[in-house]
């Protein structure tokens, strides 16, 4: 279906409807929430072409450029907008007038156009987004036999962030911060009590995408014999995938790929029971991983291990989000594990309370001390010293960093 709209004095707009179904022939009166909302900002709304559908759920949707509010382009999921021209005997866009008739574009149509290029800059930002929350809240509720509550506890409160594709990001709380529950929202395990969580745009809250949301998100918790049911690796690490329904062939393909990416090829025909922690958690990492995910959450997967194991499991992550793309959620209270990640994000009481670099964060020793947080040995140490006097930069890492700052005031005196 086509619509003759330049010649009415249409504008093109496109409209992401992330997670609704625009293809049931809905009437105005039934168009989702965020559409309209986009008419009460101003827009006209008279007709949409639900012909141009495509898996992301985009909405062509025709407007009046005179009736645009210019304030709301790229609102409200605008993802393009081109004006129409002016009144009924245009046929071309308002560019392609002034071009081939020299007619001038109309003021509004010009900051309509000018404003959503703005708006198309943001549309990439967002589209680079894999993770997304929209003021999540989380209560935990408590109920008596007649199941009437008798307890709510608010576990996340308000949390808006956004997690880019490819990224390591690791959060970082004591317990009781929020941490866990919000790592199990992202894959819908816990839904939103209040606000939204979007995974490639898809909200965890709809049912009908549930399955997508987790085949984008793999999961890794705590302990490893909880996700471990086979009693050979290789057939732990095709469970995943044969329950997708990928063809066997397939499956073995995969198993090899994800085996051999986390280091445990050599272990494929062992049984995970005579496995070490660090391993058997490689393991769980690559049962994930067989699955294709883009995103991988792992909840204080090395909680239960020794140190050996922790350094395992965190090289495994690390090599994966490195040479792999894959996208890594780390939840852990350990500080040393975090150093090489992107971005932290620091939780207390259902709050974001920091949010940046490792080398940002961990300058505010004294506050991270505050929240009961620990920072790098490393970082500890210059702090310390500085407190004595010692002129050090903020920023230190690691025992290297701290060596290269010292050795030259060593050798001043």
């Amino acid at each position: 279906m086509e619509f003759n709209t330049a010649a009415q004095g249409y504008g093109k707009l496109e409209i992401l409807l992330a997670g609704v179904d625009m293809t049931q022939g809905l009437g105005m009166s039934e168009v989702p929430e965020r559409f309209k909302d986009f008419t009460r900002a101003g827009g006209t709304v008279e007709e949409y072409d639900k012909t141009t559908l495509t898996e992301n759920q985009f909405v062509v949707a025709y407007v009046r450029a005179s009736e645009l509010s210019e304030s709301k382009v790229g609102e409200f999921g605008v993802i393009n907008y081109q004006p129409g021209g002016e009144g009924t005997g245009g046929g071309q866009s308002a560019a392609s007038e002034t071009a081939e008739s020299g007619e001038t574009v109309s003021a509004e149509a010009e900051s309509a156009s000018a404003e959503v290029q703005e708006s198309e800059t943001a549309a990439a930002e967002r589209a680079m987004a894999i993770i997304e929350s929209k003021e999540l809240v989380f209560d935990y509720i408590t109920r008596d036999e007649e199941a009437k509550v008798t307890d709510v506890n608010r576990a996340i409160d308000g949390v808006s962030l956004k997690i880019e594709e490819g990224s390591f990001v690791a959060i970082l709380g004591h317990n009781g911060s929020g941490k866990s529950t919000f790592a199990k929202t992202l894959n819908g395990i816990l839904l939103p009590s209040g606000g939204a969580v979007f995974i490639s745009g898809m909200n965890t809250a709809d049912d009908a995408k549930l399955l997508d949301i987790r085949r984008e998100v793999g999961m890794v918790f705590q302990n490893p014999d909880n996700q471990i049911i086979a009693n050979l690796v290789e057939d732990d690490v095709g469970f995943g995938p044969e329950n997708l329904g990928v063809p066997t062939e397939d499956i073995w393909k995969r198993v090899d790929a994800a085996l051999e990416a986390v280091g445990m090829t050599a272990y494929r025909l062992k049984s995970p029971n005579h496995l070490s922690g660090g391993q058997k958690q490689r393991v769980a990492i690559a049962g994930v991983m067989a699955m294709h995910p883009k995103c991988i959450v792992l909840d204080e997967p090395t909680a239960m291990l020794d140190p050996n194991g922790r350094k395992e499991v965190i090289r495994t992550i690390t090599e994966l989000n490195r040479s792999e793309g894959v996208t890594v959620v780390l939840i852990t209270h350990y500080m040393e594990e975090v150093v090489g990640a992107d971005r932290l994000i620091v939780m207390d009481g259902g709050h974001v309370i920091m949010d940046g670099t490792p080398r940002e964060v961990f300058s505010h020793v004294e506050e991270l001390k505050r929240l009961r947080l620990d920072v790098p040995q490393a970082t500890e140490l210059a702090h310390e010293l500085r407190q004595c006097g010692v002129s050090l930069p903020e920023s230190v890492l690691s025992m290297e960093e701290l060596a290269e700052a010292i050795l030259p005031l060593w050798k001043e005196n």
